[in-house]
């Protein structure tokens, strides 16, 4: 049952994250409205929390901030992220309890945490914007 659930709370959190970033302009990819991190800022950031995460349950450490992904294309570092964040979800899945509840601390809480920020930058660059879009049920 708790690995039901994980999956599930994974699943739920992939869906808003990648419904936040559909459709998303180009220029809205770099903008930065809010002092929170740009969309472009964000996916990169995700990319080094989902490797953290994959450490993490290998029992070593990371080094926060230091992380590059390297690429330079908004396609090649969404890409990457969805790998990465695929990946974590693997391992998280595969775990024993406690990688399963440090999922839910690096992936699925933090997910949320960036996708309220992404809707905050959606609705700064565009009103009209459904931020409801980011549920199954809406």
């Amino acid at each position: 049952m708790a690995n039901e659930l994980l999956r599930f709370a994974l699943d739920e959190s992939r869906f808003q994250l990648e419904k936040v970033l559909e459709g998303l302009s180009d220029d809205a990819w770099t903008a930065k409205p809010t002092p929170s991190f740009s969309p472009a800022q964000t996916v990169e950031h995700l990319c080094e929390v989902y490797t953290a995460y994959k450490k993490h349950v290998q029992g070593e450490p990371h080094e926060w901030g230091s992380y590059n992904s390297g690429e330079t294309t908004r396609e090649g570092v969404t890409a990457l992220m969805w790998r990465l964040r695929g990946e974590a979800c693997e391992a998280a899945l595969a775990g024993n309890e406690e990688a399963g509840r440090s999922a839910i601390d690096y992936i699925v809480m933090h997910d949320a945490y960036h996708v309220g920020q992404l809707v905050t930058v959606r609705l700064a660059l565009d009103p009209e914007w459904n931020a409801y879009s980011i549920y199954r049920s809406a």
